[in-house]
C-alpha cells in the first residue's frame, strides 16, 4: 500500500516507561500500512504552535506519579493549558486520545482524561471517538482496551475524516506483507571510528558522580538484599541541587552474562560484537533517536548499553518475528500471540511468568535465525532510566540512595533479576556513573522560617522510608530549634534487627517520634 500525502496523520505520545511510545509506534505502523502519511514523535518534539495546521492528530499518553504528565510531554501540556488560548484554536482538527494508566492509583488515566477534555471542550477540536483508557490492572493488560479502541479509530478515520481512502487500506494487515521498519541500518567497515553510546538521552542537568559506598544494610541470611549507595559529584564547584521528595534517575547497563547470551543466540545470524553500524532515517515522520543520531557504534555497545535484554516483550516483538518467520509451526504461534484473539495467551506466556526478551527469542530458533540487524531496532526495547527516591538531605555533601535489589522467582527456572538494582549491586567502589535529578511527586512542607510549627506525620514502610529520611535529616540540620517542626514517623518492616532502615539516624533527631511495627518478630503477623 503506497502512502497518500493527501491522507496525513500525526501521532504524538507522552511516555515515561516506553509503553505509551510502543503503543504509538504500533499505531504508526498500522497507519502506514493503511496508506496514511504518518509521523510519530514525543509531544515535546513537535512544535506545539503547528498543531493548528494538523487535520488529524492521535495522542497516546501515560499518567505518572500522582496524576502527572510524562517528562517528554510536559512543555506541550503546559502550553495547552494556557487560559489565553482561543476556544476555537483546534477547530480545524480531529483528535483521538488513548491513555495508558493503572486503576490502582486514584488518578487513573488522569492526563488522558484531562487532555481529551482540554482539546475538545477547551480548544474546539472534533473528537473522533471517546478517549481510550487502557488499564495495567486489567486481566489482559492494556491490550484489552487498545485493540478495540484502535479498530474504532480506523473506522472513524475512514468514515469521518478521509472517506476517499480506499477500502483495502483499512482492512486488517496481513503478516504476509513486508514489515515496515522504522529505520535503515548501514553496516560500516571495521576501520570506522566507533562512538560510545548510552540509552540515557543527553541531559545537561545530569551529574557525573563517583560511587563512594555500596553497602548492604540487611544481614546476609535475610531474604532481601537492601543497599545504601553514596555518591559524590565529580564536577568541581557543582553541588547536588534538590529538595526532599525529589528523585534520582539512573540508566543501567546489561550484565556481561546477558550480553554473551545475546550473541550466542544470534551466532547463526552473524551478529558479532565488533560489527559497526549506523542508523539512517527512511521515513519522513520517524527520526533516529538522539542517542544514536549520526553516530557509528559497535553492536556490543548497543547490546550492552542501549537494548534492554531483561525487558518483558510487548506484542510488537511477536509481530516482527511473525513477519520474517518461514517455519510453519512457529509462524502460527507467533501470529496467534500477535493477534487480539491471543491476548490471554500472550499474557500467560510473557507477563505472568515475567519471561524476558532473550528467553522468548530462545523459544523461536527458526524465526530468530531469519532476523537481520534492521529488524532488531524494531524488535528490541531501549533501556529506560530507573527512578529512586533520594534518601540524603540536600544539606549533606553526598547523594544517598536506599535500594532493594530485585530478585524473585516465578514458574520459570531462572530467578527474575531487576536490571538496575542488580547492576548497581555489582558496581565496585569508585565506579563512575551519571545521575539525573528530577522533581518527585511527594511534596513536603516548605521551610519553617515563617513561624509555622505544624507537625508533620509520615508513613513509610521498608525502602519507602527513603524520602522521609531526606526530609527528617533536613529538618534536623537546621541551625535554629525554632525552625524545627514536630515530626512523627510510622515505620514498618519484617524484622527490627534485619530491615529497620536508618535506625541510628532516627535516634539522633530529638524532635522526631517513631512508631514501629515489625511483622515477623512475633508468632502472629502484625
Amino acid at each position: 500500500m503506497g502512502v497518500d500525502p493527501e491522507h496525513s496523520l500525526l501521532i504524538l505520545y507522552g511516555s515515561e516507561t516506553g509503553t505509551a511510545q510502543d503503543a504509538a509506534e504500533r499505531l504508526w505502523r498500522q497507519a502506514v500500512q493503511r496508506g496514511l502519511e504518518t509521523r510519530v514523535m514525543a509531544m515535546d518534539d513537535f512544535p506545539v504552535t503547528q498543531l493548528l495546521y494538523e487535520r488529524l492528530i492521535v495522542f497516546v499518553v501515560a499518567t505518572t506519579g500522582q496524576g502527572d504528565p510524562p517528562a517528554n510531554m510536559s512543555k506541550t501540556w503546559t502550553f495547552l493549558l494556557r487560559r489565553s488560548l482561543p476556544s476555537n484554536s483546534l477547530s480545524s482538527s480531529c483528535v483521538a486520545v488513548l491513555g495508558l494508566g493503572d486503576s490502582s492509583y486514584v488518578k487513573f488515566n488522569f492526563i488522558a482524561k484531562k487532555l481529551h477534555r482540554r482539546l475538545t471542550d477547551g480548544l474546539g477540536a472534533t473528537p473522533l471517538c471517546p478517549a481510550g483508557l487502557a488499564d495495567d490492572q486489567h486481566d489482559l493488560g492494556p491490550s484489552a482496551v487498545i485493540d478495540p479502541w484502535s479498530t474504532e479509530l480506523w473506522s472513524h478515520i475512514k468514515t469521518r475524516v478521509y472517506p476517499s481512502l480506499c477500502i483495502e487500506s483499512v482492512q486488517d494487515v496481513s503478516f504476509e506483507n513486508p514489515l515496515i521498519l522504522r529505520w535503515g541500518v548501514t553496516a560500516l567497515s571495521d576501520d570506522s571510528l566507533a562512538t560510545q553510546i548510552s540509552a540515557a538521552p543527553p541531559d545537561g542537568s545530569s551529574y557525573c558522580v563517583t560511587l563512594t559506598s555500596n553497602l548492604r544494610t540487611t544481614p546476609e541470611d535475610h531474604f532481601q538484599d537492601a543497599r545504601i549507595f553514596r555518591m559524590r559529584s565529580d564536577e568541581e564547584g557543582r553541588k547536588f541541587s534538590y529538595s526532599p521528595g525529589d528523585v534520582a534517575y539512573i540508566t543501567p547497563s546489561n550484565s556481561s552474562e546477558a550480553v554473551d547470551k545475546f550473541f550466542s543466540l544470534f551466532e547463526a545470524n552473524r551478529f558479532h560484537k565488533s560489527n559497526k553500524v549506523m542508523l539512517e532515517q527512511i521515513h519522513k515522520g520517524v527520526t533516529v533517536p538522539i542517542q544514536l543520531s549520526n553516530k557509528t557504534f559497535t553492536l556490543e555497545n548497543c547490546v550492552r548499553n542501549y537494548w534492554d535484554l531483561s525487558v518483558i516483550p510487548s506484542r510488537s516483538l511477536f509481530e516482527v518475528l511473525a513477519s520474517v518467520s518461514t517455519d510453519e509451526l512457529e509462524k502460527e504461534k507467533l501470529i496467534e500471540l500477535s493477534s487480539p484473539a491471543g491476548t490471554q495467551e500472550l499474557y500467560d506466556y510473557c507477563n505472568r511468568p515475567r519471561r524476558t526478551v532473550l528467553e522468548v527469542l530462545a523459544d523461536f530458533p527458526h524465526s530468530r535465525s531469519r532476523l537481520k540487524l534492521e529488524h532488531m531496532f524494531d524488535l528490541m526495547k531501549i533501556i529506560r532510566p530507573r527512578a529512586f527516591s533520594i534518601a540524603s538531605s540536600p544539606l549533606e555533601s553526598e547523594l544517598m540512595l536506599l535500594v532493594a535489589v530485585v530478585q524473585y522467582r516465578t514458574r520459570l527456572k531462572a530467578p527474575r533479576l531487576g536490571l538496575c538494582s542488580n547492576w548497581l549491586k555489582n558496581l565496585p567502589h569508585g565506579s563512575k556513573l551519571n545521575v539525573t535529578i528530577k522533581k518527585g511527586s511527594l511534596r513536603f512542607p516548605s521551610s519553617n522560617s515563617n513561624g509555622d510549627s505544624s507537625p508533620v506525620v509520615m508513613v513509610g514502610p521498608g525502602t519507602g522510608v527513603a524520602p522521609f529520611r531526606s526530609f527528617i535529616i533536613t529538618e534536623w540540620l537546621k541551625e535554629s530549634d525554632e525552625e524545627k517542626r514536630p515530626l512523627t514517623l510510622f515505620y514498618g518492616s519484617r524484622n527490627r534487627e534485619a530491615d529497620y532502615f536508618f535506625r541510628k539516624d532516627w535516634a539522633m533527631v530529638h524532635h522526631l517520634d517513631v512508631f514501629t511495627a515489625f511483622s515477623r518478630d512475633q508468632p502472629h503477623k502484625m
